[in-house]
């Protein structure tokens, strides 16, 4: 059981070892590796971590955080306080084992909801952010027809995105979104109430502005989430094809619905298509693909 709010040395560890300048993610990986949890990292000689971080990195660990690095840390422990906000790092049993296979998994997870969501199979849904009238409605179609048969669904819900789609994403299993702020707002759509177990995760706390997630990584922490991956439209420079291209760098399966020739969100899933993605037309193409998608099928525990 996970019921106690982490200490708030160990929170504080472990971001200033991965977000001190000068720190990348290869050398703090090392270091971990070599020295163990952060606090043991932190309690090192700075002559020994020299050896890996580098002389100036090293004594910068061994240096109170800066005003920012500060600000986050403080803003991460009232966050953890909170009933129901988990603060899931690399060494935690709950951290997701797809994560895992990737090269460089992000360090720490902030969770809201149920830890459980990220332990099932995901497949990710995923929609342009201009997506056509027709586009949300099969979007809404194949989420409905896939939770119906178990499938447990995960999406990228921001800010940004207009009220219909983050509509059609009101099933969701879990939900990615990008950094800390606003992530209140972007629950659930308005008229969409969340579902019990629902799970919100992010992997970038940017409360102080210092500490900007780089344009990709929500891209990479759903590829990595997922197990598969459908697109529903996607432009030709597309956030859905982004992330569709990367999952299958990862190894997931791709699926995506066709379009109009003419329409510029289908570029993406025809390029998709022509790359080797599965063209489907009904959630039972996905299912009939993936051997009645029994290897992804979530535990019937948590359907909606």
């Amino acid at each position: 059981m996970y019921l106690e709010a982490p200490d708030p040395n160990e929170i504080a560890a472990w971001l200033q070892l991965t977000q001190t300048r000068g720190i990348s993610p290869a050398q703090w990986r090392a270091a971990l590796t070599q020295w163990g949890p952060p606090q043991q990292v932190l309690a090192t000689p700075a002559r020994e971590l020299a050896r890996i971080l580098g002389h100036e990195a090293a004594h910068s660990l061994h240096r109170a955080p800066d005003a920012a690095l500060s600000q986050s840390i403080d803003a991460v422990v009232a966050w953890t306080e909170k009933t129901g906000h988990h603060f899931i790092t690399l060494a935690d049993g709950r951290y997701p084992a797809q994560l895992l296979q990737l090269a460089d998994p992000p360090p720490v997870l902030y969770v809201e909801g149920d830890p459980g969501g990220l332990t099932v199979p995901l497949l990710a849904l995923l929609l342009s952010r201009n997506a056509t009238r027709e586009g949300v409605l099969n979007a809404r179609q194949f989420a409905d027809a896939l939770v119906e048969r178990g499938i447990a669904l995960l999406c990228e819900c921001g800010e940004d995105s207009n009220e219909a789609a983050r509509a059609a994403w009101a099933r969701a299993r879990v939900t990615v979104a990008g950094r800390a702020p606003g992530l209140r707002s972007i629950r659930t759509a308005d008229n969409a109430p969340a579902q019990p177990r629902q799970t919100l995760v992010f992997d970038s706390w940017s409360s102080s502005g210092s500490m900007r997630a780089p344009a990709r990584q929500a891209d990479r922490l759903m590829a990595g989430l997922a197990r598969a991956v459908l697109v529903i439209e996607a432009g030709r420079d597309s956030k859905p094809l982004a992330t569709a291209q990367l999952a299958a760098e990862f190894g997931r399966d791709i699926f995506a619905v066709p379009g109009s020739i003419h329409s510029p969100v289908s570029k993406g899933c025809h390029r998709l298509i022509k790359d080797g993605a599965k063209l489907v037309e009904s959630a039972q193409d996905i299912l009939d693909e993936l051997n009645g998608f029994k290897a992804l099928r979530a535990d019937p525990a948590v359907r909606h």
